[in-house]
């Protein structure tokens, strides 16, 4: 997974590019380039911005044609296990952890569509862990709006420090199967996850 940089995002939500999608022959193709990628960007330091870049075209691939996804697919329901992002609020936690005599582990995303429930998560082995909740709505074809109700620190023996639940906003699914699932958010953040199980609530 990769932990320690800073992404900054250019604005994804705001650009509708023409469809590209024959440079390919499949949808399946894109992912599997991308998979490649990451996995790249997790051993090559000195080629990752270049990397970042390759990453980010076949995401705008992946946009201009997007996967054929309704906005509450039963799909979406899952533990997601996060790969790969652009989101500067995770990235920091992630780099910085260790300041705070800490490191951080997995983080995941965990989708309900029945329950319209959405829960972001980051890990501090062995008990730790940064848990936000969210209402979950449709709000398009493809497209989830969501709403912060509640966040809080979750440390060892049972102890939490919560913290008020500010922010809403939306995400948008460009790819789903039974592995993987690619989308960008409001601010045109992107998220690449894997499956990790049925969705497993902290």
């Amino acid at each position: 997974m990769l932990t320690n940089k800073h992404y900054y995002p250019t604005s994804f939500a705001r650009r509708r590019l023409r469809c590209n999608c024959s440079r390919y022959q499949s949808h399946s193709e894109v992912v599997r380039s991308l998979q490649t990628k990451i996995k790249d960007s997790e051993k090559d330091l000195i080629q990752s911005s270049l990397l970042e870049q390759d990453i980010r075209k076949l995401v705008s691939s992946l946009q201009a044609c997007p996967y054929p996804c309704q906005a509450y697919d039963e799909k979406l329901s899952s533990t997601w296990r996060l790969l790969w992002t652009t989101e500067k609020e995770t990235l920091f936690i992630l780099a910085n952890a260790k300041f705070f005599g800490t490191s951080a582990g997995n983080v995941y995303q965990i989708i309900d569509v029945n329950a319209k429930r959405l829960q972001n998560v980051i890990t501090f082995p062995p008990e730790g862990s940064f848990v936000v909740n969210s209402d979950l709505n449709s709000d398009g074809h493809s497209r989830c709006s969501f709403k912060f109700t509640a966040a809080a620190l979750n440390l060892p023996n049972q102890r939490k420090i919560p913290f008020p639940p500010f922010g809403q906003g939306w995400f948008e699914t460009l790819y789903l199967d039974e592995e993987m699932r690619v989308s960008v958010d409001i601010r045109g953040d992107i998220l690449v996850t894997e499956r990790d199980g049925p969705p497993m609530f902290f």
